[in-house]
């Protein structure tokens, strides 16, 4: 059989397409890109975590672990998430390489936030209900031993924990208006006890967030007398106080270091420059919680959990887009490279069951995700 040029030159087209090849849309590169990552939601009230599929958004697996779970901590040198079981004094270490949870840890009462110090082996999980810090250490992050003989006490309710690896200096907030500081060189020193909230009012600590550009901690604290503020500490000394919207929570900080506060009370988003700590405020949908920044700091989403909806301000103008997602949007977590932004939706009486995927090119819903009862704490891992 005989075909003429025309028909050959069609025919290859034909098989190129076929093969996946000669595209021109990119679809081929965002598979490959979604390939290599996975998202892993935190559903506390059936226990367990769902394994999510990034390229067909569906849940894969769902991986079980202990009453009231939650992800707190990534240590993604060595492929492991933490998870604390806040309802069974224990957290969980799950390898993402074989979605398997390699071990099971007992702490105090009520764990709540984890941290990692992947430089010296050290792993810290505060425990609201006991008030102390449980310490354990790995050298080959398949098995754990306490650092500490007892748990380390500290002050009330300690909530948050974030690390300064550089220096070892970890660095605990209460329910209340302390930061205690440990020596994560030598656990056996006292702490530093740092007084940072001041004022009136009822003073309480919302988040805490380690700032890689100026080494320094960022406190958002709240007041009764609507007084809110975030601490800066700098080493083991407060340097300063910036006044920011009412109920700031949620913190985010930009690749150049400026800082983004969730005011959730205020229906506002404060940015923080990092180079003289002036304030500039942008107006988002009601009661935002959740919060993520671009790397270059150009554009903000804060998932606003009485509308609905989540925010996207450009900084640049103060332009906003509001996008309808699930019922009570909480928590987001935001990946460039895939240009998706995710949101866990809460629901009703935390009846929720569902992930929102927005492409952050066109700002809409993509795709639904449904996983399991009440999504909290969310980490995207890439794959090597």
């Amino acid at each position: 059989m005989h075909f003429g040029k025309a028909c050959l030159v069609s025919l290859f087209i034909l098989a190129l397409t076929a093969c996946g090849g000669g595209s021109s849309d990119g679809n081929g590169d965002e598979k490959q890109a979604c390939e290599s990552y996975k998202l892993y939601v935190a559903n506390r009230s059936d226990n367990n975590i769902s394994v999510v599929d990034l390229c067909d958004s569906v849940e894969t697996k769902t991986i079980s672990a202990g009453p009231g779970v939650n992800i707190w901590a990534q240590d993604k040198t060595h492929q492991r998430i933490y998870v604390s079981n806040e309802n069974s004094n224990s957290i969980s270490v799950l390898d993402t390489e074989s979605d398997k949870l390699i071990v099971t840890l007992t702490v105090g009462a009520g764990p709540r936030d984890i941290a990692v110090d992947d430089v010296r082996g050290f792993v810290y999980v505060t425990n609201s209900g006991d008030d102390t810090v449980s310490v354990y250490q790995t050298t080959d992050h398949l098995n754990y031993n306490k650092a500490v003989a007892q748990d380390i006490p500290v002050g009330d309710t300690p909530h948050k924990v974030v690390i300064n690896t550089g220096t070892g200096k970890v660095y605990v907030g209460m329910a209340n208006r302390d930061v205690y500081i440990l020596d994560g060189t030598n656990l056996n020193a006292a702490p530093v006890v740092l007084d940072i909230t001041g004022g009136g009012g009822n003073p309480a600590i919302r988040r805490m967030a380690f700032n890689e550009i100026n080494k320094k901690v960022y406190v958002t604290r709240a007041h009764s007398d609507e007084d809110d503020r975030v601490t800066i500490i700098n080493g083991t000394a407060v340097e300063t106080t910036v006044k920011v919207g009412e109920g700031a929570g949620a913190l985010n900080i930009d690749d150049a270091g400026n800082v983004f506060t969730a005011d959730h009370d205020n229906n506002t988003v404060t940015r923080i420059s990092v180079v003289d700590n002036s304030t500039v405020r942008f107006n988002v949908g009601q009661q935002p919680r959740g919060i993520r920044v671009n790397s270059a700091g150009t554009t903000v989403y804060t998932s606003t959990t009485n509308d609905n909806t989540v925010t996207v301000v450009e900084v640049s103008s103060g332009s906003r887009t509001a996008v309808t997602v699930g019922n009570t949007p909480i928590n987001i977590i935001l990946t460039e490279e895939l240009k998706r932004l995710y949101i866990a939706n809460r629901g009703v009486n935390n009846a929720g069951n569902t992930v929102s995927v927005m492409d952050t090119d066109s700002n809409k819903v993509v795709a639904t995700v449904t996983v399991g009862t009440n999504p909290r704490g969310m980490r995207i891992v890439k794959r090597d």
